[in-house]
């Protein structure tokens, strides 16, 4: 503080003898550059960036929930910060929170079978995965208390039949529907 009111009594005393004159006729004037190579939000950035499916009915909160959840992601990808000690231990609390059993039935078309189990604790999910005889998968978001269960089947070469069941605290809704791979 002393510094300050040092400085500050010394550009009173020193400041009306200090006088600067500009010729504004021979001045230039300053073009900044601007720099235009990179995009500040590439395309690919904004594509992750987005909610991949926006329901209908889906409140505004949700769905700005889903873009802060996909911008935490990129940012952690990106980031110096994951290789900080914190940041180790949270990645690897959620490698170790993952785990995946397959094998192969017995059976003639010797079907094999994978069920994975992952818990995102960055992202507060929980997910259940089964391929095999099906396709099928149990997720569960604690963010949005929601609970979604899902069966899909290859029907032709690029599209699927998916049957799903999704439950929240303020619904509870079946859906039958055809996915496109394109």
């Amino acid at each position: 503080m002393i510094k300050f009111l040092s400085l500050f009594l010394l550009a009173l005393v020193i400041g009306p003898k200090c006088w600067c004159k500009v010729n504004l006729k021979k001045t230039k004037r300053l073009i900044m550059p601007v720099d235009v190579s990179e995009p500040v939000l590439s395309a690919e950035t904004s594509q992750r960036l987005l909610p991949k499916t926006i329901e209908q009915n889906e409140s505004g909160r949700s769905v700005i929930s889903k873009i802060a959840d996909n911008s935490f992601g990129v940012w952690w990808e990106t980031t110096p910060m994951r290789y900080t000690s914190v940041g180790q231990a949270a990645d690897k609390a959620e490698k170790k929170m993952k785990t995946e059993v397959s094998f192969n039935d017995n059976t003639e078309a010797k079907t094999e079978h994978k069920i994975t189990f992952k818990v995102l604790a960055m992202q507060t999910l929980a997910k259940i995965e089964y391929t095999g005889w099906i396709r099928a998968a149990l997720n569960y978001d604690a963010k949005a208390s929601k609970s979604e269960a899902e069966v899909v089947e290859r029907i032709f070469d690029k599209q699927d039949i998916v049957i799903s069941h999704a439950v929240t605290p303020l619904e509870s809704r079946s859906q039958l529907s055809l996915r496109f791979d394109w």
